[in-house]
């Protein structure tokens, strides 16, 4: 989009521009009067006639007009059209930063499948484990073929979330390379550097932007000052035809004329003054747009650091529960192998040691992505990009 407008901004400066080149235009005409001037003297004079005009008259003409002072009214004019297609471009800058943060959640959501196959994937190495050994137990007569089965169900569980983790993998990667407009291999790794603190000022786009309209409204107030100021012209026009200049001589002539003229509009129905009213009261909608931005980015970012501090709760407690149920897990596949236990009770403790591990590694997540959103939010993403 940037090269298209940059293109477009730069034929309509020109376009404006040459509102300060010469006007010209080429005409010609053919002309039939059904009456012309005769003068009759009565009594005549001996020796003296005028000539009569022919009825046909023809003219070849090149005009020219050429803007002297305008008043300032094209300068405003670039003016207004360069800042309008900056605002255009902003407008761009904006969308783009909304399409990141959609991207962000997509991308944190590829973080999480990846993280999560490799703990199915540790799960179903214990599982694997805890099977053979109940095997073994059964083929030594210590456990029945149902408790065996209950392990067997377990791992096809597993299995189960495993096949779901991988589509839902390959939709996220076909997603964000439709977005990105490039073609990833499905065991493509995604990576994403920690956030850390920044001290820069922060800047959203959309401050910019508000900036951007103050600054194209101003202009167009000035703009509007300006249309009435008198404006001056030179102008000439150079032409062939019958008559001349001199309506007497009946001859084709070439003939030529220069001057100079004023214009002034003087009286225009205060359309002036409205049109500059309207775009006053358009500022104060700006102004109060731009205060209610600030509002939403402060609540957000309220809302944000409070999610941070409950996420990092969350997950001091999710390590101290993972920790016992990966303990719990450890010594129920030892009471399995002797036979204390049943697969079933031993399952149960591995399904909540798996589930806590998958919540641990949920909440890790989203405490990344909401220290990411807090920097979105902010308008610190560009420092974050630069310092990946």
């Amino acid at each position: 989009g940037k090269p298209i407008l940059a293109k477009e901004i730069t034929l309509e400066d020109e376009s404006l521009k040459s509102a300060y080149y010469p006007e010209m235009d080429l005409g010609a005409q053919a002309t039939y009067y059904s009456d012309v001037v005769t003068i009759d003297m009565n009594p005549p004079v001996p020796g003296i006639t005028f000539p009569t005009p022919y009825h046909a008259q023809y003219a070849l003409t090149l005009d020219v007009k050429q803007m002297i002072y305008d008043g300032g009214a094209v300068k405003n004019q670039r003016q207004v059209k360069q800042r309008s297609i900056g605002l255009r471009q902003q407008d761009l800058e904006v969308k783009l930063y909304t399409f990141k943060q959609k991207l962000a959640r997509i991308f944190f959501s590829a973080l999480y499948l990846d993280d999560n196959y490799t703990i199915l994937q540790q799960n179903m190495q214990q599982m694997e484990k805890a099977l053979s050994e109940a095997e073994t137990a059964r083929r030594q007569g210590m456990l029945l073929q149902g408790d065996v089965n209950i392990l067997k169900a377990a791992r096809l569980d597993i299995r189960q979330k495993m096949a779901v983790n991988r589509h839902d993998r390959r939709a996220v990667t076909q997603l964000l390379g439709m977005y990105l407009d490039t073609v990833f291999d499905a065991g493509v790794v995604f990576t994403v550097p920690p956030p850390v603190p920044v001290s820069s000022t922060a800047l959203r786009p959309e401050q910019q932007l508000f900036s951007m309209q103050r600054s194209w409204l101003d202009a167009s107030i000035r703009l509007q000052k300006v249309q009435r100021r008198p404006k001056i012209y030179g102008f000439g026009q150079a032409g062939y035809g019958r008559p001349g200049l001199n309506p007497l001589n009946l001859d084709f002539k070439p003939f030529y004329l220069v001057g100079a003229r004023i214009t002034w509009n003087i009286w225009d129905w205060s359309r002036t003054n409205k049109q500059q009213k309207i775009l006053t009261f358009e500022q104060q909608l700006v102004q109060n747009e731009e205060v209610q931005f600030h509002q939403e980015v402060d609540a957000g970012l309220i809302r944000i650091r409070e999610e941070i501090a409950k996420l990092e709760e969350i997950i001091a407690l999710d390590r101290e529960r993972v920790t016992l149920r990966r303990e719990i897990s450890a010594e129920y596949a030892d009471k399995l192998s002797g036979g204390t236990i049943t697969p079933a009770e031993y399952e149960r403790q591995f399904t909540a040691w798996q589930n806590a591990e998958i919540q641990l590694n949920l909440h890790m997540k989203q405490l990344m992505e909401k220290k990411i959103d807090y920097l979105i939010t902010r308008g610190n993403l560009k420092d974050y990009e630069e310092n990946k």
